[in-house]
């Protein structure tokens, strides 16, 4: 998944995995149903994150891990992304997807 961010230096984009999913319902009078979704999130920092200028395409180092996350995000909030390993003949690219 993808959201963009607000961090201390700004803004971010952030890539994740979602772990589970909850429907919580509020017994209200209008009885509100929220999606979220526990995740966590790769590194967003230059180590972790990078885009490749040729093909204009992101790719995140799948091992590290972004610390200070949230784990729980609304539904609306986010977007569906597609995370592809690179092919086996890549050697310095065998940690990181696009």
């Amino acid at each position: 998944m993808y959201v963009k961010g607000f961090t201390k230096g700004g803004y971010n984009d952030f890539y994740g995995i979602i772990y589970k999913i909850y429907e919580l319902e509020y017994n209200t009078c209008t009885s509100a149903k929220r999606v979220v979704f526990y995740y966590e999130w790769y590194d967003p920092s230059r180590s972790g994150t990078r885009l490749n200028p040729r093909y204009n395409i992101v790719e995140l180092e799948m091992s590290l891990r972004y610390q200070p996350f949230e784990i729980f995000i609304l539904a609306n909030n986010i977007r569906q992304v597609y995370y592809v390993s690179y092919p086996t003949f890549h050697i310095d690219k065998c940690a990181w997807c696009m």
